[in-house]
């Protein structure tokens, strides 16, 4: 029975949706404008392409499907190109503070070097040479730099073109695949695959972003990693979707709308869903899996999820027998069964604002670890309805790693009634310890933030279990102790300085005093975390018996 129950209740939940969407069109008030180009008949030094005009087609209708204004551009030249584009922009920008663009391209695009910047290649240009690039191509980086100065609310320039061009591979002037494009606010940019690699012409990543397009309720960002898991499947790995988030609100490519429950009272009873199937099938189903067990909790499932079901008066009167049967055979003095929660009203969802820091310095690892607690989460969804059979309900908020975002994704969410929040960031949990106090909203900083805040009868909604700084500082020193002694000697702190870097310092200096040995403080800045020449010149020059290495992101 205990495997049944879940695939019941997916059936359930899955005829659910398929209600709620049935009446459902393309979603928001917005305009939304796009723009398609799809270039595959190359001259032979470029190189003719076979499936980028379906690449096009796909998009296209994707992007109609949710509501776009879609303009398509097949096989352009330089100058029909550049026609569209400009068009493209003066009317997103006639649009105004409530538009969204949408720009694809697919086709031919390379870096004019390692560091120099990326083209989009017309069908019509002969070229032969990376030098060639700045007069016969399109500079990505101006089409970029143009949505950005609209006040489109939202933009998203999306380039299919990191594809093998011939005279890239051999010629020194031209770089294979693109380099990252610097970000824009309002602006966010997609390649199908990562910097500098080439992504294959076999409609994979055309084919993913169609499909992940129309899916519901699901934030941008959420959707391109989508996108990004399919093709990586698809291609055993070995293609790679890269992106930059420059969004300062979240977009939803699509909305379903779902009627908000009305609120449930102790006096009065939860109205029952209306919805919009027979669930006497489903009811029947749940039924005859149940009907012959000697578990009363079977029986008090079945009444939750059918409370006027068709066998309701059965299953009261199963689960009383039962009920009598468990009360004759336990001792009196046997404890006493556990509480049963009292079933959530329907529609509730635990709302969790999830701080992430996809963009920035620090992007290479945030990433990652927002992928991580997404998947999580989804995970609870999936195996288990949720926490306690109530849905979580994950949102994404950009921070950048930045402390004073962070504070505003909290300020901007705490009415909610979130059920937790999880900042990944020491400087951000700092800022927001004594904020969540007052609110008595949870914050779950596992593993860093403050180190004090382990003491929960004075931090009481801070939860930062299994460690923190200070036991892994403890850690290394007593590494060090153990490997000769630490007395007398010199040990270099290279550390981050940001609040993750500065936490054990206090920690250092007070076992410094206490065991005899000398400590050297070596900030880097976060704008010399490519650079720490001066730091390792000082290191040198110090000549520290031990060196710790306290670093995060880019600095690693």
């Amino acid at each position: 029975m205990a495997h049944l129950l879940p695939r019941l209740m997916r059936v359930g939940m899955a005829i659910c949706l398929i209600a709620i969407l049935a009446g459902h069109g393309s979603a928001g008030a917005e305009e939304r404008l796009a723009l398609v180009i799809s270039n595959q008949d190359y001259p032979v030094e470029v190189g003719r392409l076979g499936k980028t005009h379906e690449d096009g087609r796909l998009v296209a209708e994707a992007l109609k499907s949710v509501g776009f204004k879609v303009e398509v551009v097949r096989d352009a030249d330089k100058a029909v190109m550049q026609l569209a584009v400009a068009e493209y922009i003066s009317r997103l920008a006639r649009a105004g503070p409530s538009a969204v663009g949408f720009f694809y391209y697919s086709g031919h695009g390379a870096a004019s070097s390692k560091d120099g910047p990326n083209f989009l290649i017309p069908t019509s240009a002969p070229l032969t040479d990376g030098a060639q690039l700045p007069f016969l191509a399109i500079e990505l980086g101006d089409i970029v730099a143009a949505l950005s100065k609209t006040s489109a609310k939202a933009n998203f320039v999306v380039v299919d073109a990191c594809r093998n061009v011939p005279f890239t591979r051999s010629d020194k002037s031209a770089h294979k695949g693109f380099r990252p494009e610097n970000g824009r606010s309002g602006v966010m940019i997609a390649y199908a695959t990562d910097p500098g690699n080439v992504a294959v012409d076999e409609n994979v990543y055309a084919r993913a972003l169609a499909r992940e397009i129309p899916v519901a309720n699901r934030p941008a960002v959420l959707m391109f990693r989508a996108v990004r898991r399919a093709v990586l499947n698809a291609t055993g790995n070995k293609q790679h979707p890269w992106t930059r988030d420059g969004l300062v609100n979240d977009f939803f490519f699509k909305r379903a709308a779902v009627s908000p429950a009305p609120p449930v009272t102790d006096t009065e009873p939860a109205p029952k869903p209306q919805l919009e199937f027979d669930t006497r099938a489903l009811d029947l189903a749940f039924w005859n899996q149940i009907e012959n067990s000697q578990n009363p909790e079977d029986f008090e499932d079945y009444l939750k999820h059918f409370p006027n079901g068709t066998f309701k008066r059965f299953a009261l009167r199963r689960l009383e027998e039962l009920q009598k049967v468990v009360a004759d055979v336990l001792p009196p003095d046997a404890p006493k069964p556990p509480v049963r929660l009292r079933p959530a009203p329907p529609g509730t969802v635990h709302f969790i604002p999830q701080h992430a820091y996809r963009t920035g310095p620090f992007g290479g690892m945030g990433t990652p670890l927002a992928d991580g607690f997404h998947d999580y989460l989804a995970m609870l969804n999936e195996r288990d309805g949720g926490i306690g059979g109530v849905p979580l309900k994950p949102e994404e908020c950009e921070t950048g790693y930045n402390a004073q975002r962070g504070v505003d994704c909290y300020l901007e969410t705490k009415s909610r009634n979130p059920l937790v929040y999880n900042p990944l960031s020491t400087g951000i949990s700092l800022q927001l310890i004594p904020r969540a106090e007052k609110d008595k909203v949870p914050v779950l900083t596992s593993g860093y933030g403050l180190s004090a805040v382990a003491d929960g009868e004075l931090f009481p909604w801070i939860f930062n279990f299994p460690s923190v700084y200070w036991h892994r500082m403890t850690s290394i020193i007593s590494y060090i102790r153990s490997q000769g002694g630490i007395r007398g000697r010199k040990i270099a702190f290279l550390y981050l300085n940001v609040g993750y870097g500065r936490e054990p310092i206090a920690l250092l200096e007070e076992i410094a005093r206490e065991v005899g040995f000398e400590l050297l403080k070596v900030p880097v800045g976060v704008k010399e975390m490519q650079d720490q020449s001066a730091q390792w010149l000082q290191i040198r020059k110090e000549r520290p018996d031990w060196i710790i290495m306290w670093s995060w992101g880019v600095m690693t």
